[in-house]
Parts: structure tokens; sequence; C-alpha cells
């Protein structure tokens, strides 16, 4: 991983800073979904080889790029929209007794604690929506 990006822990602290800031329960309530149905996820997506960012690493770089070339946008819309477009939804998260990870059934860490081990692939093909992962309509 580049130096360049804030760590892990110092990316999601950013994250929820906005959050808050934003004054949006529902927006809070998202990230907060966000990140408790993914404790643990980033530590093993670091190790697939063609993943450099973690995903809260990812949303805040996306976060700041939608800003830089949105500077009229809120700060519920650039973390709402950011959000939609997270790559959980292409992770295929399969253990060791070939059970497949489903963030709307389970968070990743209650996965963890029920497999010896687990195998992370980018998919090329989304396996939800964000949207409904979060139960929310599609924000225009």
């Amino acid at each position: 991983m580049s130096s360049k990006y804030l760590s892990v822990e110092a990316s999601r602290n950013e994250i929820i800073q906005l959050a808050f800031k934003c004054r949006n329960p529902n927006i809070i309530q998202y990230v907060q979904v966000f990140f408790e149905t993914i404790t643990g996820l980033s530590e093993h997506l670091l190790r697939v080889d063609e993943i450099d960012l973690s995903l809260e690493q990812e949303w805040l770089v996306r976060i700041k790029h939608y800003k830089s070339d949105n500077p009229a946008a809120s700060l519920m819309d650039v973390l709402l929209l950011t959000l939609i477009d997270s790559r959980l939804p292409f992770y295929r998260v399969i253990n060791n007794e070939g059970y497949i990870w489903t963030p709307i059934e389970i968070p990743f860490e209650d996965f963890m604690k029920q497999s010896l081990f687990v195998k992370v692939s980018l998919e090329t093909r989304a396996s939800f929506e964000m949207t409904n992962f979060l139960g929310i309509a599609e924000h225009a």
C-alpha cells in the first residue's frame, strides 16, 4: 500500500467525522451499517494481489475526488453517491466449507468466527446492489 493513503482506521475515522458533520441521521446510519458489516474484511482484501486499497481507503479517495469534481455538491450527496459506488458487491468471499459470504445476511466479522479461513476474490459482476444492502431507494 502506498504511503500517500491514510491507514484503514484513519480513513474510517475521517469518513465517520464527515458523516456526523453532514448531520443527517440516515447518512450516519448508512456509514455505521457499512462499517459494522465490513469489519475485518479489509485486512483480507489487502492480501489479494490486485487490491491496493481497503474499502475504507477507497471510499475516502472517491469522496475527495467527487468533492473536487463537484464543489457545489452537498456533503450528504457526496457521502451517499460515493458509498453506492463501493466495490463491496464485487467481492466474492468463500470460507473453508464453501459457503459464500453475503453482507445482506451476516456481518463479515461473524462470518469469520464461523470459518477456519476465507478466500477473497474480486469479480467482474456485482452480487448485489448497494442500495438494496443499505435499504435505500436509488438516489437521483
